[in-house]
């Protein structure tokens, strides 16, 4: 062993600031290797957290995507079904009506007129823009089509409730 005695104050103050400085470094870098390790367990966590939300994320798209393909199949089913139920309504008009007279061509001109310069123009009407009179056959078609088509939206916005509805469950 050193006997520190023999040491001049000064080398002895300066063996002292050395060990010192010595264990400042050790701590420092124990120190530093404990926040590494901390810091990696955070990164970890970190890690593993996105992966758990992304889990989640991707069964909540996959569930959606059932309930969509579930939904665009009700819906073109119950389409289909209206499309059958249309023939057969047009068909039962056809045969029931006479056929007679039952809106004049000025009456039949208005409700041919377009509404808004903005509105689409109308695929098809059953009666031309130029007939001397609508029958009560065509009246009964035009109907029977409007409430088609009312039928068709309130489907298609019941799925679209549903989905949203389920979706949030």
């Amino acid at each position: 062993m050193i006997d520190l005695a023999i040491l001049p104050p000064w080398a002895r103050v300066a063996l002292v600031a050395v060990v010192a400085a010595l264990c400042f470094a050790a701590g420092w870098m124990v120190e530093g290797w404990r926040k590494d390790v901390e810091i990696s367990a955070l990164k970890f966590e970190q890690q593993r957290q996105r992966g758990e939300a992304l889990n989640a994320a991707l069964l909540r798209l996959s569930a959606a995507n059932k309930a969509n393909e579930k939904l665009v199949a009700d819906l073109a089913a119950a389409d289909n079904a209206r499309t059958q139920l249309a023939e057969e309504k047009n068909r039962e008009i056809r045969r029931l009506s006479t056929g007679r007279r039952c809106l004049d061509a000025a009456v039949v001109r208005v409700l041919n007129a377009d509404a808004a310069a903005s509105l689409p123009p109308a695929r098809s009407e059953p009666v031309p823009a130029d007939a001397a009179f609508a029958s009560d056959t065509d009246v009964a078609l035009w109907a029977r089509a409007c409430r088609d088509r009312y039928d068709t939206c309130r489907g298609r916005l019941e799925a679209i409730n549903t989905f949203y509805r389920d979706s949030h469950e």
